[in-house]
């Protein structure tokens, strides 16, 4: 069920129309912006949630960020914190990631800066596990010196979220008074930042370069997926100057003087292993039952388990020449700014291990619930069949998304093994003479 290729006409691969006026930072924990006072800005308006409550995020809605709630509402909202794990896959694993955390240390600026900036763009939305982000905050919290007044953590998102969506830190408590510096203390402070979500159709975007942080003004940038994306809308401008790009954007955001973006994407190779080896195990065998135990067409299982981005993709070697050349297109005045040069400081072939929680209960179901709601309607509409009372549109996409969370998969050995993905460390500096 799990299709490799191109997208079938059964569902619509772009989400509800984006609203316009992303831009605007959303506080959440923030230091304060003059001595003695705090600047809450307007807050956006989010519903909390218990950590265990089921996914609720739409990546193809915008935040409302025209309702202002008051800061005490904040206190009643769950803290979530992102776990700090070790690497669960193999030992090459944390080889790379260790390798990342320390180039991204020694080549940044962060270690000489009284106030660091980190822009994290987790996608295709952040979770307490799987992403690569806690680590690296971790890290440049470690290492930077005592004089360090301020991290700030930029967390973008896309589409309507809840506070326990929000990676939190520090939590409620402060850190222990004695015994050294932890990571989630006094020091690091989070916020979020409204963004379009990259997968709906390029017209419904602004055109790039669009920041959501002041342009030069982020020290650490993180970009980091690790599932394909939903459509082929996220990927198809990636590299292009006159389009809808998520990396020109991040790219103009880094700091001039050693400004450092770390950007994490799936391979083709990585793609198809994760609809083989993740996926496929557990959705293919859901979707075959359902459709025979409610009498649906074999071709709407085909429809809800295939993923039109999969062969969109390129493979690493591809992928490694259009992110040289477009640091290269860049660094030449190709966005109209002749006053930085890109370059690609790291680059390799890595696998990531994917842990079950993230990837089933985080990522595919809050990336694909808008996909699969549009096709269970449009199949419904199509066949002229209105569902038995024991299966409506709305159970069977319920079933779908409850399957993939918590079904047994067929091959336990299958989240044994990694997904490919091309690991860049991009570099902004100014021109010499």
């Amino acid at each position: 069920m799990c299709q490799l290729d191109g997208a079938d006409d059964l569902h619509t691969t772009s989400p509800s129309p984006a609203k316009p006026n992303l831009d605007r930072i959303v506080p959440i924990v923030t230091p304060p912006t003059e001595p003695g006072t705090f600047n809450w800005g307007a807050l956006v308006n989010v519903r909390t949630v218990a950590l265990g409550s089921p996914p609720s995020s739409d990546p193809g809605l915008s935040p409302n960020l025209a309702t202002v709630a008051s800061p005490p509402s904040l206190g009643s909202a769950p803290i979530v914190v992102p776990t700090i794990v070790e690497a669960s896959g193999t030992a090459g694993m944390e080889a790379w990631t260790q390798s990342v955390k320390e180039t991204l240390i020694t080549e940044s600026t962060s270690e000489a800066v009284s106030s660091v900036k980190i822009l994290s763009h987790a996608l295709p939305c952040p979770s307490t596990t799987g992403h690569l982000f806690p680590h690296i905050i971790a890290a440049i919290h470690d290492q930077s010196p005592t004089n360090t007044a301020w991290i700030n953590v930029f967390h973008a998102l896309p589409g309507r979220f809840t506070l326990s969506d929000l990676p939190k830190s520090p939590p409620s408590t402060p850190g222990p008074a004695v015994g050294g510096d932890e990571y989630f203390t006094s020091k690091v402070f989070d916020s979020a930042v409204a963004i379009p979500d990259y997968q709906l159709d390029s017209k419904l975007l602004p055109a790039s370069p669009r920041p959501v942080v002041p342009p030069g003004s982020v020290n650490v940038s993180i970009v980091e997926r690790y599932i394909p994306p939903t459509n082929t809308n996220e990927y198809a401008e990636m590299f292009q100057l006159r389009g809808r790009s998520l990396l020109h954007d991040r790219l103009v955001e880094l700091s001039p003087h050693n400004g450092m973006l770390l950007f994490i994407y799936p391979t083709k190779t990585g793609a198809r292993s994760f609809m083989q080896h993740y996926l496929g195990p557990i959705l293919d065998p859901l979707l075959r039952a359902i459709t025979v135990v409610h009498d649906l067409s074999s071709e709407l299982g085909k429809s809800l388990g295939q993923m039109s981005s999969v062969n969109y993709l390129d493979e690493y070697e591809r992928l490694h020449d259009q992110v040289t050349r477009y640091c290269s297109m860049l660094s030449e005045g190709g966005s109209g700014d002749r006053n930085s040069v890109f370059t690609v400081v790291q680059a390799s072939k890595e696998e990531a291990v994917l842990e079950r929680t993230a990837w089933a209960n985080d990522w595919w179901i809050k990336q694909e619930k808008p996909r699969i709601r549009e096709t269970v309607n449009k199949y419904f509409r199509q066949v002229k069949k209105l569902p038995t009372s024991e299966m409506t549109g709305s159970h069977l996409i319920q079933e779908v998304l409850d399957g993939v969370a918590n079904r047994k998969a067929d091959d336990i050995r299958s989240e044994s093994r990694g997904v490919e993905v091309g690991v860049f460390i991009i570099r902004r500096t100014i021109p010499q003479g």
